[in-house]
């Protein structure tokens, strides 16, 4: 009798390897080697494009969303022009980590989900929430770029605020696997020791938003997420730039925070970058050509300035439609998903980097929206 071995199937999805190259990103920023993480980070793009152009070639895409796409399209071509500075290095790739960002909201309940991709999700999250506690204990922790030692934790990640967005990131992946993890103990002593780093970083935005998603997460899955909720909290980073600069204007410039002013410098920059719409045409679609999707240290803000009122509203019209439907969906995993949405929203009221598309932090954004899209529970 002959016997017969069967070959178990191995399938890398392109889901794979957007969370391969987001980890492999964040272990290799040890090394400060700028040829390999380019390449990890040209990987992370390509996937996560390779993701969404199967997806729609295989579910299609609602007819909506083409139009919505090439309306910003037209806006982005002309706002070029509005400009007669040389063009920035690296705006092509600013473009299309802009897309891919919208993309990857407006597909979100449509990309492929089944057991595999969702423990993918989290044991990226768990992995990375290992990796950046093993950097804490690093002679480079508090290191920048330059090599110099900073006050707040760094991670090496070159400053202490973009340290403390990919470690609230990962706290909120951490948080939705909490639910269904069977070491129970070992996710919440996790947890706790991320949101000690956190604080460590100084990232004020980032503390407050992971206090709302610890507190919100707990709640019994019952309780849904009142829409209206989810509108103060879309709208939090949009008045957050007129609301900072008129208490800067009133005379509050010695308040403190988490042992720093309250006033750190962002007016500045908030200024700097509303100075950039010099005409009323660039209010209306942008000034991209100087702008270039920044870090305005404010998402809205950032988006105004390189797409005007037009691609803003737009852009953000959808996403907030997006988060809306995702109120609808009654599994524990999308609920929390959605709590740690409404958290990136009031993070990127002092930070634009999560919602310009860049990677890896657009790997946060897919994985968020991905598992808040879920409808049924696996």
């Amino acid at each position: 009798m002959v016997e017969k071995h069967a070959l178990r199937e191995f399938k890398v999805s392109f889901h794979d390897i957007q969370l391969f190259a987001a980890f492999l990103f964040f272990l290799l920023i040890p090394l400060k080697n700028t040829g390999i993480i380019h390449y990890v980070i040209w990987l992370g793009v390509i996937a996560t494009t390779a993701n969404i152009a199967l997806t729609i070639y295989n579910n299609g895409a609602k007819r909506k969303y083409i139009v919505l796409f090439f309306v910003l399209l037209i806006d982005i071509v002309v706002s070029l022009f509005t400009t007669d500075e040389p063009f920035e290095s690296g705006l092509l790739y600013a473009i299309v980590c802009y897309f891919s960002l919208f993309w990857v909201i407006a597909l979100n309940n449509t990309f492929l989900q089944n057991k595999k991709t969702i423990d993918t999700v989290y044991r990226f999250g768990i992995l990375s929430g290992l990796l950046f506690s093993a950097y804490s204990l690093m002679p480079f922790a508090y290191y920048r770029d330059n090599n110099t030692v900073s006050p707040t934790l760094t991670l090496y990640f070159g400053n202490s605020n973009l340290a403390g967005i990919y470690i609230f990131a990962v706290i909120c992946i951490v948080m939705i696997y909490l639910k269904n993890a069977r070491k129970k103990a070992f996710v919440v002593i996790l947890v706790t020791y991320l949101l000690y780093l956190l604080w460590m970083t100084g990232a004020r935005t980032c503390m407050i938003a992971a206090i709302f998603v610890v507190a919100s997460a707990i709640l019994p899955v019952r309780i849904r997420i009142p829409k209206m909720i989810v509108a103060l909290c879309f709208a939090f980073p949009i008045l957050f730039v007129p609301m900072y600069l008129m208490l800067f204007r009133s005379g509050y410039a010695d308040l403190m925070i988490m042992g720093k002013s309250l006033f750190s410098g962002r007016q500045g920059t908030f200024t700097d970058y509303l100075s950039l719409l010099r005409t009323n045409f660039q209010w209306i679609v942008g000034n991209l050509g100087e702008a270039s999707f920044a870090n305005a240290h404010n998402a809205p803000l950032a988006h105004l300035c390189s797409t005007g009122l037009l691609g803003t509203i737009l852009f953000y019209g959808m996403m907030l439609k997006k988060t809306l439907a995702c109120c609808e969906n009654d599994n524990p995993v999308a609920r929390t998903a959605l709590i740690c949405i409404l958290g990136l929203f009031i993070q990127s009221s002092g930070e634009a980097s999560i919602f310009l598309g860049g990677f890896p932090g657009i790997e946060f954004v897919y994985v968020l929206f991905y598992l808040a899209g879920r409808k049924e529970p696996l």
